[in-house]
């Protein structure tokens, strides 16, 4: 299975470095590399990070930032060619230990089937890195190796936050005070870094992101209108201007599937059924961002393996769409304006089969029953 990984991971990044050497850096599947090495080069000079450099990502999300970085200075080979190669590496390993899962399916093997249509995008992010410590964090549950878990857990947390989740995992099985101490710790370093002054401005931006559920709708119903798009750039993104109001009607979209997520928690002290859970309350947090990237669907992989078939498919829908938006990327055209919405549609049919499937309500298939943990 790894050998597979390594295979596909190489030909994805050696077509994708051709396609964006192509169109040039500025490219949607290609541009953050560029934008990580302005950052460490900034830092590397004196720059302080937080206090006066902005700076909107967290402390783990800049680690493989510096160590590719290193690495690019000691082979001389530059660091928008060395990123793609690292998180190949990355998602190989996440690959590798999700098969040492001990479920009846092999997990490795459905990471990486569910991973492919998002590989072109997210080999280019920090995507990889994240769901590593992620999936490391699962495989300690699993094993009952609760500090290591924390520790994983904590390490995934300070790179994208949301990870905070799965402390849920030793909650429920055995180990709350270890759990609850854990989490306040690393919850705590989270609000000093959000309060900084460099993270708060790395941060600003203004109306919603043109990818959530909200922004998707606003850019439709301007386009078959035929009026401007009225779109915004901040913080590394695209928004479009909408009433601050319209924010909270975007929370509407997740918050229901975060509830359902943190009350069927409480009830279940299975690892395998409480990771299926906590990824119901993670798809929750996306929909209800206002800021909603392309690359955050890659977030779902590691939990949705654990949903039954009809899940899975959904999410296999949401992740060709979520492909075909970024390769045909022109956000005031109408036809990028349906694919997104129709991925967001997706992502609420998937969230109403994942209630279904929690509460008992989605019947099983022939191969849920045979591969079902």
């Amino acid at each position: 299975m790894a050998a597979i990984a390594v295979l596909l991971s190489l030909v994805v990044t050696l077509v994708i470095l051709g396609a964006s050497a192509a169109i040039g850096s500025q490219s949607p599947i290609a541009g953050d590399p560029g934008l990580y090495n302005v950052l460490i080069t900034a830092i590397l000079n004196g720059e302080i990070p937080y206090l006066e450099y902005p700076l909107e990502h967290l402390p783990g999300a800049v680690v493989p930032m510096f160590a590719v970085e290193g690495l690019s200075r000691i082979s001389g080979v530059d660091f928008e060619t060395l990123w793609p190669a690292a998180m190949a590496i990355a998602f190989i390993a996440t690959v590798g230990m999700a098969s040492t899962f001990p479920t009846e399916f092999d997990a490795g093997k459905r990471i990486l089937w569910y991973s492919l249509p998002l590989l072109p995008l997210v080999l280019f992010r920090i995507e990889p890195w994240l769901v590593l410590w992620v999936v490391a964090s699962m495989m300690f549950a699993f094993r009952r190796s609760w500090p290591a878990q924390v520790a994983a857990t904590a390490v995934a947390s300070l790179i994208k936050g949301w990870p905070l989740l799965l402390f849920a995992l030793p909650f429920q099985l055995s180990k709350r005070k270890l759990a609850v101490v854990s989490a306040a710790a690393t919850f705590a370093v989270l609000i000093v870094i959000a309060l900084t002054p460099g993270f708060r401005e790395g941060r600003e931006f203004s109306g919603i992101h043109t990818e959530t559920v909200v922004g998707s709708l606003a850019l439709v119903f301007r386009s078959l209108r035929g009026v401007d798009a009225q779109l915004i750039g901040a913080a590394g993104a695209s928004y479009t201007a909408v009433p601050a109001a319209f924010v909270g009607v975007n929370a509407l979209f997740g918050v229901p599937f975060l509830v359902v997520a943190g009350i069927q928690t409480f009830r279940t002290s299975d690892p395998a059924r409480l990771i299926r859970t906590i990824g119901l309350g993670v798809l929750g947090v996306l929909l209800a961002s206002p800021l909603f990237s392309t690359q955050f669907v890659f977030w779902l992989v590691p939990f949705v393996i654990f949903t039954r078939q009809r899940a899975r498919q959904t999410f296999l829908l949401v992740s060709i769409l979520t492909l075909l938006s970024i390769m045909v990327w022109a956000p005031r055209t109408l036809f990028w304006d349906v694919i997104v919405l129709g991925r967001n549609v997706l992502l609420i049919l998937l969230g109403i089969v994942w209630v279904r499937e929690l509460v008992g309500l989605e019947p099983h298939t022939k191969r849920d029953l045979a591969l079902e943990t």
